[in-house]
């Protein structure tokens, strides 16, 4: 009985395929050739957002934050960038970051619509997810 039971507790080993869509993207030739130019011209800001808009295109967004970053970190100016990480950082669930970005997007360009209509839509998501916090611990 306690044999049947470690052999089905035991973790079924499954043979690797070698295919990783994640690593697939990375080879592609847009991005290959994106990161030879930012090997070369690492002070490149553009270079990383343009790397970073293929990543978030393809949902992923750990790489995407990684590169808008690096981007605004090389150019804080930029409001693109700003509202760039701002939005991938929402899309991450990570909202108090986010709210910042969108913020710092709308400083550096005061009339930035878009900035200011995703940071509303982020106030507003926020306050009802709020809302409805308060209403189900009120009925527990």
């Amino acid at each position: 009985m306690i044999l049947f039971w470690l052999a089905s507790c035991r973790e079924e080993v499954k043979p690797k395929t070698g295919f990783n869509k994640q690593d697939s993207l990375a080879n592609t030739e847009e991005v290959k050739a994106l990161s030879k130019q930012i090997e070369e011209e690492p002070e490149q800001a553009e270079l990383f957002y343009k790397r970073a808009q293929i990543y978030a295109n393809e949902k992923y967004l750990n790489r995407a934050e990684d590169d808008y970053r690096e981007a605004y970190r090389l150019d804080s100016t930029n409001a693109l960038y700003a509202l760039s990480l701002a939005r991938n950082l929402y899309a991450m669930n990570m909202t108090q970051e986010a709210a910042k970005y969108y913020e710092r997007a709308i400083q550096i360009q005061p009339d930035y619509i878009e900035a200011i209509v995703k940071l509303a839509d982020l106030y507003f998501v926020v306050k009802e997810h709020n809302v409805i916090l308060a209403n189900t611990d009120t009925y527990s």
